[in-house]
């Protein structure tokens, strides 16, 4: 198709260029198809393109993009003309004026071509971009109207939708309504000649070029031309004037003479046949003229569809219908209607219009009006009226399931009826006698007979015709006084109407449908006399008629007529009822005859069913026996009963109401009482009188059992009705009662097994309780409420079983029965509700969970205890110093309920507090207050909960109490929820204060606080520090302590950052003078300040606050402890080189303790960044001063506790040498080569002294001041070992090295086993229920891991006492240790003996192989396992079995039931104690997996194959699988990424942190199986079956694999160039490993292909180029394959194997001849043992396995014996 063409290059084509060429020669084309302009003219669809033009003929002003537009609009795609329309449309929006001028001459034959496109897209987009271009060009499109006018129209009726919608809305914006018709006018001959073309002329194929669409295209496009001309050319004889369409006659009348046109109205598409229709309507209503040569032709046509059911066409058929008979004078003449009319309109109405009845019937009028007694004559027209009736009664019963048709045809039907009566009143040609007896036949066999069917249908669709019936019986009525056939029609009716009613009370059947039909026939009839209006009218003496004139109203008389035969209607039909009912006892028409009565009540009625008696009473003994009867009985009787009461005498009823409660049936009795209390029978003066009688009370008490147990349906409602408030001010029933209702209801409030019936009964209480307290006559009865409703909302919160409103209820009963001062809250009632405080705050530190909900709770019980105080003490607003007394007073009692408990809680756990700064040496002191303490896990949490939830409880009633805090929004942890809460947190808080500023108010009464509350806020303050010490110093704290101390720091900050004025600084001055005083944990408390503004910046808050709370220190005396206890904790909270304080601060102080402490501040302030300043120097120099006089103190007077028993010491001097231990390990981390020799000597000297110490006294560890002593011994080992590995591993100084070299000779073996000795004894001893216990070992087992326990293997032992068997047994069992750290601390001892007892497995290896029993091993026996080191763990592996047998029983390997299997016991303590016995369990084979790691290949066959015979591997895979991430045995397909992350290894320092997850250490034990006990896994995946294979395969492939094979490869790329004859090359990509031997010039190939789920799957190995045969290759491929798939080797392991074998053998070394290998897969020897018959050589194993499997011990070669 030519060559390239440039971006925006409008020059036509190769092709376009020839044609040009061709000049005039080729004749003009037409757009689609070569048609010949002479035989056929250009069709609309088409556009001509003139051969001709050029581009030079285009307008310049139109740019090359443009051209490009409208060229691509001719193209013949769909797609291409879209997009070529989008960016027309977009170009046209962006143009300038111009530009759109010089589109629009080329637009109007496009649009025109495109607005008929076959494709609905491309009409969609063209209507765009005419609205575009109409919008743009504004006026200019004048001149083109003319062209755009008839598609234009056309298109606003095109079929899709929205092509449609755009035309109709650019052509409306384009014209405004009163240019419409101009625009029609000005268009008119192209409009006409457009329409006439396409209705007359056109077909399918002229309009559509057939050769580029399907049949089925150009027949659719023809049809919606057709479709849109139609209607267009319907609008048009709409809009155009009448004078205009006189002068256009012509040019019309060739339309509609054209035989074409008269046969769309039996096409066979409906939209066709519709807009024909809509045509003959518009032209029968405006150009009658126009069809008068063709009346005959249009009435035929038009009532041959009398019977059309399309709704699309049957609506303008009618108009059509209607216009004829309105517009065409003779229209009769031209219709056989017995044989072309009637047969289609009977069967049309019987058939309630076909589905169409909303549409048709409401044409029956005009259609009736038509027929005419001269259309007709009388005695078809009066069988007209008779079959039109009857077929309208089929059409109704028809129709009878559709509201929407019922209605239609009803109304129709009336309408009708209303206009037949009419016209015979007009009729003069007929007499009286005449007109009469043809109404009253038409009412008889045709309204009343509809009116007995709608009556006994089933179908509910009586309330619409009798709708329609009574707007007749109206209009009768009010022309009544008129015309006399009316009021003889109303007689009738009325007679006749009762008579239909009477005859369906005495059917049988349908008594609920037949009342319903009465209730409705009775209520629109009512409906229609109410809405009457009544006035009289003198009606003068002329004959007025219906609709001649001014018709006059009724008269009064007529009015109150038709009133009165409507009420003795009513009267008559409940005669009847109550007659059926109590002969026949039919309960159906109870109901029915309680409506009647109840809405025509009156005294009359009763009389009237009272037989004509003025004794009205006699009825009730008609009720009574209906009420008796257990058929009958109703509560509808009991409200006819209180009808009737109404109309009785005062003095009767009291007796009658007397008479009938004494009646034996409950249920009479309560509806009788529910309406004695209802309004307005309750402000009777005797009602309370009746409702004190036994009865009453008795069946009142029965309710409120009824509520008690849940029965609320009707009870409740009398209940909450007894409750009434009369006018003076009292409830309707009596106190004696009111207590009974109280106690029955408030039973099942204390039994938790009932609280699914808490809300009703607590609602019930608390609707009550303003009545109750305002009953000056129960105040004892609404103390006792107030009480009930206290407790529960004090231990009650929102449930499934208690909805939020109810509680809310229920607290503002009690607090608005306080605020309003209707109760006084006296000494007993306070004893009571701080009694049920102090017992939910015990409840809630029993409770468990994770802390949220136990804080929402204490949270609700803060603010209902504010809440009390305010309202209690609402009586002395006025009086703030005697409401904060007061209020001050009942806090007090709440306190003094558990003081001195708590009390002793919060003394133990300051104690625990201290004890954990000092043992970690953040704190120092010189004597503690006990030496002792002794408690268990279970009473250190519940001491923990119960003060941390009375804190919580406290802070936050003195928040709410005496701080304006504004309320925090709630956010989300998202972070797109937290952004935009921070965006609008200002607002919205805002908003809230407005709001909620009352109610803050109110409890804002401390707004000065007392010597108690002070000293409750600062116990609060010691508290949260204590919490602090124990939060971040426990590893496995219980998530409701963790949560319960984070809400005690939080409470505490906001009080701190919101006092009341003026109490801030009494904190501060009280906190000031008790850490002085005190120190420790007082001087910590001061970091608890650090939150208010004056100290909240980071860099120079700790240091004002330290400068603030140490000015004291200068006026003691001598001890400056406290001090020092404020340095050392505000020190660690400040910024590095922030310490306010020089370094010769107390050089002249004497106490060497205070000169460490100081020192040891200073350094860890200065020295814990990787930058110095001169400053430092100093610190260092004082430092090495102070360390000077402390070696000359020791020097000259032994003060330090060197080689002593600690029990017998002094406990001042214990503190001194725990702080020169901590001083000394901070010298050695920071600045050790500052040190000379003497001060090094000091320290080897003190620490193996100190050591021995140690072995002295750890047997009294429990001591805590021994403990603190051990914990700082073993931190100085620490760090002095950490700094001599550091020094080996680089050239140190010539000191150091001596240094190093003589601690290692003298003084390390015996520190060394020393330490480890007092380690092994302390684990022994301490006690998992010794809470204590646990910080202590906490602390020094991390330091086991500096230990160096090679003095252990060259000793053999520990001690005298403990041998290295003794200390490998004592790892192995603590493993499964209660404590984490000592697990952590045996595995570690484990990890540093592997090497040394590897190396003792290896060295017996090989004895045992030198050994003659071990080669003549017989056949048969088993091997001998007890020599090697796992054969230690196989006792601690067997007891595993039992334990995790069971947790991982039926597991499939699938999420599903991981899920439930937690689900089910993620409380249940059965679980942690699991999830921790598989912790040990997976240390326990990490050891396992670290020595076969370190273990040599012989070694480690011999590990593998123990662990294989023994099975373990069947616990451990599954285990491990089992304790993986549930989203990856969820999705095995779709974990690669954040499997290999989870899978990839962990270190050891990564193991011990305690963030590390059990699952993902056991994500790393399962790679590290694979790694290096693959053939394990491997046949153990080989055993599973094949769905669960399926899924460790695919975690395996996708999580494990990937980094297995990179290992792998990279490990060959590392050692490859180590090979002298071997070549290997690494295709990762391809997982594939090619190597290449060579020896001189020949070579031979190895390819090695690794599986996608290596190591389970079988590796791939391909010979290539081999020396030798092939038997020789296959054998070489067979023994890699074997190596790699059965042994625990690398590939590496294997091509070396290979390698040494090749090598060997061109050396001349025999192969074995078992195995026909030289060197040996597992034992990498070569042969050895040799036949001493045939001389062959044989590897060992090799030759074993030969006497196995043959059962003989014969040569392999000769068989000879051997």
């Amino acid at each position: 198709m030519g060559g390239k063409r440039t971006k925006n290059n409008t020059k036509p084509s190769s092709s376009g260029r020839s044609a040009e060429l061709l000049g005039t020669s080729v004749p003009t084309l037409f757009g689609f198809a070569a048609l010949d302009s002479t035989s056929m003219p250009v069709v609309p669809g088409f556009v001509q393109i003139d051969a001709s033009a050029s581009d030079e003929t285009m307008d310049p002003n139109l740019d090359d993009t443009l051209q490009i537009v409208l060229r691509k609009m001719l193209k013949k795609d769909p797609i291409t003309k879209t997009k070529a329309l989008l960016e027309f449309t977009e170009l046209i929006n962006s143009a300038e004026l111009e530009v759109v001028k010089a589109v629009l001459p080329f637009w109007p034959r496009l649009f025109v071509n495109l607005s008929t496109d076959a494709e609905h897209r491309v009409r969609e987009t063209a209507q765009q971009a005419q609205a575009a271009i109409v919008a743009r060009a504004g006026k200019n499109i004048a001149p083109f109207l003319r062209q755009l006018a008839p598609a234009w129209i056309s298109s606003q009726y095109d079929t899709y939708a929205p092509a449609a919608s755009v035309a109709l809305q650019s052509f409306n914006s384009a014209f405004p309504p009163g240019k419409v018709n101009e625009v029609f006018v000005y268009c008119e001959n192209e409009i006409l000649e457009y329409y006439t073309k396409n209705l007359t002329v056109h077909t399918a194929i002229t309009l559509s070029n057939p050769k580029s669409h399907t049949p089925e295209e150009c027949e659719n496009k023809y049809q919606r031309v057709l479709i849109s001309s139609l209607r267009g050319y319907a609008l048009y004889l709409g809009k155009i004037p009448a004078e205009n369409l006189k002068k256009s006659s012509d040019k019309n009348a060739k339309l509609l003479e054209s035989p074409k046109f008269w046969t769309y109205h039996k096409h066979k598409t409906a939209a066709i046949r519709s807009a024909w229709f809509e045509v003959i309507s518009a032209l029968l209503q405006h150009a009658v003229f126009l069809v008068e040569q063709h009346q005959a032709q249009v009435t035929t046509s038009v009532f041959q569809f009398l019977d059309e059911s399309d709704p699309t066409v049957v609506s303008h058929v009618w108009s059509s219908i209607v216009m004829i008979q309105a517009n065409l004078p003779g229209w009769h003449t031209h219709l056989n209607f017995d044989k072309a009319v009637f047969p289609k309109l009977w069967k049309l109405l019987k058939s309630g219009g076909d589905g169409n009845a909303a549409c048709v019937f409401p044409h029956m009028l005009p259609l009736v009006s038509g027929f005419t007694r001269a259309v007709l004559g009388a005695e078809r027209l009066a069988k007209f009226y008779g079959l039109f009736f009857e077929s309208m009664n089929e059409g109704l019963k028809v129709v009878q399931a559709s509201r929407a048709d019922v209605s239609a045809v009803s109304q129709a039907y009336y309408e009708a009826f209303q206009y037949v009566v009419l016209q015979v009143q007009r009729d003069e040609a007929m007499a009286d006698d005449e007109r009469t007896e043809f109404c009253l036949n038409l009412l008889e066999h045709h309204l009343i007979g509809v009116i007995a069917w709608c009556i006994t249908s089933e179908a509910a669709c009586g309330k619409y015709v009798f709708q329609n019936m009574a707007n007749l019986l109206d209009h009768w009525c009010q022309h009544s006084a008129t015309h006399k056939l009316y009021e003889r029609l109303l007689v009738t009716f009325w007679e006749r109407l009762y008579g239909v009613v009477k005859q369906s009370v005495d059917s049988k059947e349908n008594a609920s449908t037949i009342t319903d039909s009465h209730v409705d026939l009775v209520q629109n009839l009512k409906r229609t006399s109410h809405k009457r209006v009544k006035f009289a009218v003198v009606a003068e003496g002329h004959d007025a008629v219906d609709g001649a004139g001014s018709c006059p109203l009724t008269t009064g008389d007529h009015a109150s007529r038709f009133e009165n035969q409507l009420q003795l209607l009513v009267y008559r039909i409940c005669q009847l009822y109550i007659a059926k009912i109590t002969v026949e006892r039919d309960e159906g028409y109870i109901l029915q005859l309680e409506y009647l009565i109840r809405a025509f009540q009156c005294r009359e009625l009763f009389v009237f069913l009272a037989d004509g008696s003025e004794n009205i009473k006699t009825l009730f003994d008609t009720f009574a026996r209906w009420l008796q009867d257990g058929k009958l009985q109703s509560e509808y009787i009991v409200e006819l009963i209180m009808i009737l009461y109404k109309y009785l005498d005062a003095s009767e009823r009291i007796a009658l109401l007397n008479k009938w409660i004494k009646m034996a049936n409950k249920n009479v009795q309560s509806w009788i009482i529910m309406r004695a209390l209802s309004h307005p029978l309750c402000q009777e003066p005797n009602i309370k009188q009746f409702l004190s009688q036994p009865e009453v009370t008795n069946n009142i008490v029965n309710c409120a059992h009824g509520v008690a147990t849940g029965d609320t349906k009707d009870n409740m409602i009398l209940l909450q009705k007894c409750f009434f408030v009369t006018s003076s001010g009292e409830i309707l029933i009596d106190e004696q009662t009111c207590r009974k209702i109280i106690d029955t209801v408030a039973a099942p409030l204390g039994d938790p097994v009932k609280e699914e019936l808490h809300d009703g009964c607590i609602s019930f209480l608390a609707q009550i309780m303003p009545v109750i307290s305002s009953d000056a006559r129960l105040t004892a009865l609404s103390r006792m409420l107030f009480c009930t409703l206290f407790e529960f909302t004090v231990q009650n919160v929102v449930s499934d079983h208690l909805s939020e409103d109810t509680l809310w209820e229920a607290t503002t009963a009690w607090q608005d029965a306080l605020g309003g001062e209707d109760i006084e809250l006296d000494g007993p009632l306070i004893e009571r509700c701080v009694t049920e405080m102090d017992k939910r705050l015990r409840e809630l530190a029993t409770m468990g969970g994770d802390g949220s909900n136990v804080l929402e709770l204490v949270e609700k019980l803060s603010e209902i205890t504010a809440k009390l105080f305010a309202c209690a003490t609402q009586a002395n607003k006025r009086h703030e110093s005697e409401r904060c007394r007061q209020l001050i007073g009942m806090w007090k009692e709440l306190s003094a309920k558990s003081a001195s408990e708590e009390m002793a809680h919060a003394e133990t756990m300051a104690q625990l507090a201290e004890y954990i700064e000092l043992l970690q040496g953040r704190l120092t002191t010189k004597q503690t207050k006990s030496s002792t303490l002794s408690m268990t896990d279970e009473e250190f949490s519940s001491k923990m909960k119960s003060s941390l939830v009375r804190a919580v409880h406290t802070l936050s009633v003195v928040v709410k109490l005496s701080c304006k805090v504004k309320p925090k929004a709630v956010k989300d942890v998202g972070g797109d929820k937290m952004e935009q809460d921070d965006t609008n947190g200002c607002e919205e808080m805002d908003v809230y204060d407005d709001e909620e500023e009352d109610a803050m108010e109110e409890t804002l009464i401390l707004r000065s606080w007392s010597e108690f509350v002070y000293e409750k806020v600062l116990s609060v303050i010691y508290l949260a520090t204590v919490g602090e010490t124990i939060l971040y110093n426990t590893e496995q704290l219980e998530p409701m302590v963790e949560c319960l101390i984070i809400a005690v720091q939080e409470k505490l900050s906001l009080l701190l950052t919101n006092p009341p004025p003026g109490v801030l600084g009494e904190i501060k001055r009280r906190l000031f003078a008790l850490s002085n005083e005190r120190g420790m944990l007082w001087a910590k408390s001061l970091g608890t300040l650090l939150v208010v503004d004056q100290y909240a910046e980071k860099d120079s808050g700790p240091v004002l606050l330290y400068e603030d709370a140490s000015t004291t220190a200068s006026n003691n005396s001598e001890d400056l402890m406290a001090y020092i206890n404020i340095l050392q904790s505000l020190a660690a909270k400040m910024e590095q080189k922030c310490l306010p304080i020089g370094p010769n601060l107390f050089e002249n102080y004497f106490d060497i303790l205070v000169k460490l402490c100081s020192a040891r501040c200073l350094i860890e302030n200065h020295f814990s960044t990787n930058y110095n300043e001169l400053n430092d120097r100093k610190i260092i120099g004082n430092c090495l001063i102070v360390l000077h006089e402390l070696i000359s103190r020791q020097t000259a007077n032994k003060m330090l506790l060197y080689n002593c028993d600690l029990n017998n010491a002094d406990e001042n001097k214990i503190f001194l040498d725990a702080e020169v231990a901590n001083v000394l390990t901070i010298v050695l981390r920071y600045f050790p080569s500052e040190l000379d020799i003497s001060k090094w000597d000091f320290i080897r000297i003190a620490l193996s002294s100190w050591t021995l110490t140690v072995s002295k006294s750890f047997n009294n560890f429990r001591s805590h001041n021994i403990s603190i002593f051990i914990a700082s011994i073993f931190r100085l080992f620490n760090g002095l070992t950490q700094f001599f590995g550091e020094e080996r591993n680089r050239s140190s100084s010539e000191l150091l090295s001596n240094v190093i070299e003589e601690w290692d000779n003298v003084f390390a073996k015996d520190v060394n086993l020393v330490l480890l000795r007092a380690y092994v004894g302390i684990v022994n001893e301490i006690d998992y229920k010794r809470k204590i216990d646990q910080y202590f070992i906490d602390t020094i087992s991390p330091y086991v891991e500096s230990l160096d326990l090679s003095f252990v293997l060259k000793a053999n032992k520990v001690d005298g006492k403990t041998s290295l068997d003794d200390l490998i047994a004592f790892a192995l069992a603590n493993i499964q240790h209660w404590n984490k750290r000592v697990r952590f601390a045996a595995t570690t001892i484990l990890r540093s003996l592997a090497i040394g007892l590897i190396q003792r497995d290896l060295d017996q290896l090989q004895k045992r192989n030198e050994s003659p029993e071990q080669q003549h091993q017989k056949s048969g026996e088993e091997p001998e396992d007890s020599w090697h080191l796992l054969q230690r763990f196989k006792l601690e592996l067997d007891q595993f079995e039992s334990v995790l047998g069971e947790f991982v029983a039926d597991f499939s390997y699938k999420a599903t039931e991981v899920d439930g299997a937690v689900a089910k016991t993620v409380d249940d303590d059965r679980l942690q104690e699991t999830r921790s016995r598989c912790m040990s369990f997976l240390l326990l084979w990490d050891c396992i997996l670290g020595i076969c790691a370190k273990a040599p290949s012989e070694l480690r066959s011999i590990y593998a194959s123990w662990i294989s015979r023994n099975k373990f591997e069947q616990l451990l895979l599954p285990v491990l699988f089992k304790l993986m991430p549930q989203e990856i045995l969820r999705n095995p397909d779709s974990c690669a990424v954040y499997g290999q992350t989870m899978f990839s290894s962990l270190e050891w320092n990564q193991v011990k942190n305690p963030n590390v997850k059990l699952d993902r250490y056991a994500c790393h034990l399962y790679t590290q199986t694979l790694r290096h006990l693959p053939v394990i896994v491997r046949r153990w995946f080989n055993g599973l079956n094949h769905r669960h294979s399926t899924i460790v395969s695919k975690i395996t492939a996708n999580c494990a694999s990937g980094l297995l094979c990179q290992e792998e490869f990279q490990a060959l790329v590392e050692r490859k160039d180590r090979q002298d004859n071997m070549q290997i090359k690494v295709h990762s990509a391809m997982r594939q490993v090619t190597a290449v031997y060579s020896i001189d010039e020949a070579k031979m190939e190895l390819h090695i292909t690794l599986p996608s789920n290596f190591p389970l799957g079988a590796v791939t190995v391909e010979g290539g180029k081999q020396i030798g045969g092939r038997l020789q290759s296959r054998q070489v491929v067979m023994q890699l394959s074997i190596f790699l798939t059965h042994q625990n080797g690398s590939i590496g392991d294997g091509l070396s194997l290979w390698k040494r074998n090749l090598d060997r053998k061109f050396e001349g070394v025999e192969e074995c001849y078992v195995c026909y290998s030289v060197i040996h897969q597992d034992t990498c020897q070569l042969p050895k043992l040799s036949c001493k018959t045939c001389k062959k050589k044989f590897h060992g194993p090799c030759l074993y396995r030969w006497f196995s499997t043959s059962n003989k011990s014969t040569c392999p070669i000769c068989r000879n014996i051997f």
